[in-house]
């Protein structure tokens, strides 16, 4: 897995807590577009396919694996 930049993983802890985009998008003082660019990037560093109806616990599951293997 290729390592998330720090906005990507601050994108991805509130995807994780159940933040909508623009939640995400107003809570990191950024544009909901961007929002939209860093889950894209995070969906291709992770393989992720964005159109699988799993998806969202698979960036759950992605996420506590990242958190439990210390790179947070």
């Amino acid at each position: 897995m290729r390592h998330p930049s720090k906005r990507e993983y601050e994108v991805w802890t509130l995807l994780a807590a159940g933040l909508s985009n623009p939640s995400i998008a107003t809570h990191l003082g950024i544009a909901v577009n961007t929002v939209g660019i860093h889950i894209g990037n995070l969906y291709r560093k992770t393989n992720i396919d964005a159109t699988d109806k799993t998806t969202d616990a698979r960036v759950t599951s992605a996420l506590r694996f990242w958190n439990h293997a210390g790179h947070s």
